[in-house]
């Protein structure tokens, strides 16, 4: 953790840093209200998860191959977790239902309780976090 925040202040500087944790020690979601920055926030993970889980974006809500499984599992996971969006907008947005959403949701957090077994798709999921959690922190 030390080694993570000394980047951060590395990078963003002293000053930023302390107020970007801020940020986030006091909003683990950020409040979706305007319409706009969810979709500027879904559009982002979804392209972000495109590339680093290798996968077509325009096939992403529709193919059911593992991989896309996979990958539609790491965005429904993330948006729902900092941008507090319901499953049923969630699923709106990939062409799902709201009980699929919420069934990966779940099975997403099982696989991230079992890291041993699931190192390829927690290392995708962490890189997809840190890219995420990187760009909300620049919309605040």
């Amino acid at each position: 953790m030390q080694h993570s925040v000394d980047e951060l202040v590395g990078k963003y500087g002293l000053e930023k840093a302390v107020q970007m944790l801020k940020i986030f020690s006091q909003n683990t979601q950020i409040k979706v209200t305007n319409p706009r920055r969810l979709k500027l926030i879904t559009d982002y993970v979804v392209a972000e998860c495109a590339e680093i889980f290798d996968v077509n974006e325009q096939q992403l809500s529709s193919s059911t191959i593992r991989e896309y499984r996979e990958a539609r599992m790491a965005c429904y996971h993330l948006l729902s977790k900092y941008t507090g969006s319901s499953y049923a907008r969630i699923g709106q947005r990939f062409g799902w239902e709201y009980h699929n959403v919420f069934y990966f949701y779940h099975k997403c957090e099982e696989i991230l309780s079992l890291p041993g077994y699931y190192k390829n798709f927690i290392k995708m999921y962490n890189a997809l976090e840190a890219s995420t959690i990187n760009f909300i922190s620049k919309l605040n």
